[in-house]
This record gives structure tokens, C-alpha cells and sequence, in this order.
């Protein structure tokens, strides 16, 4: 519950009702907002940069693997790795245990802000439009089955990740209680009482130095760290005389807003049970503010087109998700509505 994410309150693990710390009160609305908004906005930096270098690395002028032309859309390797990593880190094991060991926000900011930011739905599709355009039609449809097949996969692979983590996890614990067992049936009553109500209390404050990182201090450190990865960028703008550098940059300076449009739309997802509207909804918003941006630079001369480019692939790309998206699929029953979505 959410009284178990603020600094006063002990942590899930305590079966009794929450207890606060005299004179602590919890957060308000809008500083949890405002934490949240800014964990994601500064691990999306990591995804738009991660997407821009895997774009490059799997491109034609380095490895050849993806391309403009190609079946393999040049977004292909960040959905695909970033689908891997949303299967992971929704898996309920893993969460569980990420819960237990940090904070509620970070885990919203890995989850919208940097998966969410490495994969694209709008960029991708918006490839695929634009080899319609240009008469490939079956490297087109093509890009469509491949592109949602392997997100789909991956997605499927880091859930068995997660199972093998859970595996693992339950044979170190059953290794544990083992082992306590034998230590119980070797010391007196009374003075493994005594440890182990020493151990509780040690596990207890713990518990709350780790929630305490969650008000004023966790909302500095993610600001700090916003600044810190963000900020610089606008120079780099501003003073590097590489087009294609400053238009990376610029990428990721818009980047974030994207996301925290994608996370403000994720309101809507409760709305229709049958599908995740608003995920649903930046995907459509951001592919077509892709197709209107992209006529644009038909009349556009280079300079404004790397300023289009730059607001599709930074703030649209953004958006858009992917990783989301197979994630929602394979929640929703019955399966027609999967196909439908």
C-alpha cells in the first residue's frame, strides 16, 4: 500500500499495522508526484541515448544488421532488449524483491522512464509507413510481423529470467532455514530467543533508514541526478558545430517530456477494461505526430528537418513504447482481445 512506501512506515515485511516515527508525517500528493516525474524524466535520458546507440550500432555504417529499407527496422534491438528487460523487472518475484530493497520510484522511473524511453512504437511504425510510401510492401508487413513477434519473445524470455531468479531464490531460502533449524536445535532456548529478536530489530531500523530515502532526501537526489544528466545537454546544443551531434542532443533533451506525457496518459489505462487506453493512446498520438512531423520535412530545409528529426525520435519516440505494450498484451484475457490490441 502506499503507506508503506513513505519514510515513517515499516516496510512490507511487518504483518502489524503501519507505525510512524514520532513527528514524521507522510509526503504530500505533489511531492510524490514531483519524485516520481523526476526519476522518470532523468532514467529516460538513459533510454533515449541507449536507443540513439543501439540505432547506430546495429545500423548500416556499422554492423549492417538493421536499416531504412530493411525488414529489420533500425529500432528493432532496443525494442527487443528493452521488452527482455520490462519481462524481468515485471515478473512478481522480481519486483517483490526489488520492493523490498529499493524504492517505489526508482523502480516506476527504470520501468516508464528508461525501458519506456529505449523502445519505440511510433518510430518503428512510422518506418513502416514510410516503405508503404515507397512500394516495399513486403518488407513492410514484414517489419510489422518480425517487430512484434521478437518484442513479444523478449518479453517472454525475461519472465523466464525471472522464473530462474525465483528458483534461486527459494533454494538459498530453503538452504537458509535449514541451516537455521540446526542452529536452533544447538543453542539454548533463551539465548536464540534473544538473537533473533536482536536480528528482528536490526532488520526493522533498516527497514525504515531504507524508507526514509523516500521524502525530501529521495526528491533531492533525483533532481540532482536530472540535473546532473540533463542539464548538460543545452550546452552541447548550443556549442557543437556537428549537426548530426547537436541533433542527438537535441533528441535527448526532449526526450523526457515525452515520457512524462506517456506516464500522465498511463491514467487512463483502468478506463476500458478491454484495453490500456492510455498506453493505447500515446502509441496512436506519437505515430501520428511521427507521419504529420515527417510531411513537414518534405517542404523543410536541413536545418529544420534536423529539428524534426530530433522532436520524432526525441519527444514522439518517447511517447511511444513497446516494452509496455507486449507487457500489457500478455495480461489481457481472453486472449482475442491480445490480438485485438
Amino acid at each position: 500500500s502506499a503507506a508503506e512506501q513513505v519514510c515513517c512506515w515499516h516496510g512490507p515485511k511487518n504483518p502489524s499495522p503501519p507505525r510512524r516515527r514520532a513527528g514524521c508525517m507522510p509526503p504530500s500528493p505533489f511531492l510524490t508526484t514531483l519524485t516520481q516525474a523526476l526519476h522518470i524524466s532523468a532514467l529516460s535520458v538513459f533510454g533515449v541515448l541507449g536507443r540513439i546507440g543501439l540505432k547506430l550500432l546495429f545500423g548500416p555504417d556499422i554492423l549492417g544488421v538493421t536499416g531504412p529499407d530493411s525488414a529489420l527496422a533500425t529500432d528493432l534491438p532496443a525494442n527487443a532488449l528493452a521488452s527482455f528487460a520490462a519481462g524481468i523487472l515485471t515478473h512478481a518475484h522480481v519486483r517483490a524483491r526489488m520492493t523490498e530493497r529499493t524504492h517505489e520510484h526508482l523502480i516506476l522511473g527504470l520501468g516508464t522512464g528508461l525501458l519506456g524511453s529505449l523502445s519505440t512504437f511510433a518510430s518503428w511504425n512510422y518506418q513502416v509507413i514510410t516503405m508503404f510510401a515507397r512500394g516495399s510492401v513486403a518488407s513492410a508487413i514484414t517489419s510489422l510481423i518480425v517487430g512484434t513477434e521478437i518484442a513479444l519473445f523478449s518479453f517472454a524470455m525475461g519472465g523466464h529470467v525471472g522464473d530462474m531468479v525465483r528458483s534461486l531464490t527459494e533454494r538459498r531460502s530453503e538452504s537458509g532455514a535449514e541451516n537455521e533449524s540446526l542452529r536452533e536445535e544447538s543453542e539454548p532456548r533463551d539465548e536464540f530467543q534473544r538473537k533473533t529478536e536482536d536480528t528482528l530489530e536490526i532488520e526493522e531500523e533498516a527497514a525504515l533508514d531504507v524508507m526514509s530515502w523516500s521524502d525530501r532526501q529521495n526528491l533531492c537526489f533525483a533532481a540532482a541526478a536530472l540535473v546532473c544528466v540533463w542539464i548538460p545537454f543545452i550546452p552541447a546544443v548550443i556549442l557543437d558545430d556537428n549537426p548530426t551531434r547537436r541533433e542527438y542532443w537535441l533528441t535527448v533533451l526532449v526526450g523526457p517530456f515525452g515520457s512524462l506525457c506517456r506516464w500522465w496518459l498511463s491514467r487512463f489505462n483502468g478506463a476500458h477494461a478491454w484495453i490500456p487506453f492510455g498506453t493505447f493512446s500515446a502509441n496512436i498520438i506519437a505515430t501520428v505526430g511521427d507521419a504529420i512531423l515527417g510531411t513537414a520535412q518534405i517542404l523543410a530545409d536541413a536545418e529544420v528537418d534536423r529539428y524534426l528529426t530530433a522532436i520524432m525520435t526525441g519527444f514522439f519516440g518517447d511517447l511511444s513504447t513497446v516494452s509496455t505494450w507486449v507487457g500489457e498484451i500478455s495480461k489481457l484475457v481472453p486472449r482475442h482481445r491480445q490480438y485485438l490490441y
